[in-house]
């Protein structure tokens, strides 16, 4: 969206008028913010083998662009591999649920999407 924009000079009057747009390119949120979210294991009952985690995120700036929404990736790993095995995940490939536990023995695919208000 056009804005206009008016400098002035040490004469305090207005140069002539021009209009500019602005634009901030796409980039992902703050890393060192989003590496601060807290993941904790919830049972429902002591004797329940279901486990919820419960994923607390810090406040993060949407300077750069509107956040629309937070996805929650879950990396199925091999026991023998590491985080550190893992590629960056700009070059993570995403699957489904399915795929990944029941065709695979490792893979990544979309477990949550969380609304950035909450």
């Amino acid at each position: 969206m056009p804005s206009s924009v008016c400098a002035k000079t040490r004469a305090r009057l207005c140069g002539p008028a021009s209009e500019a747009n602005c634009v901030t390119p796409e980039s992902i949120p703050d890393t060192e913010a989003l590496s601060k979210a807290k993941w904790t294991a919830v049972t429902k009952r002591s004797d329940s083998e279901e486990i919820y985690f419960l994923v607390t995120l810090p406040y993060i700036s949407q300077r750069n662009g509107t956040i629309c929404c937070f996805r929650v990736v879950v990396v199925r790993m091999q026991k023998d591999q590491t985080v550190k095995d893992l590629a960056p995940p700009h070059q993570m490939e995403l699957s489904t649920y399915d795929v990944v536990h029941n065709g695979t023995k490792t893979g990544a695919y979309v477990a949550e999407m969380l609304d950035p208000s909450r």
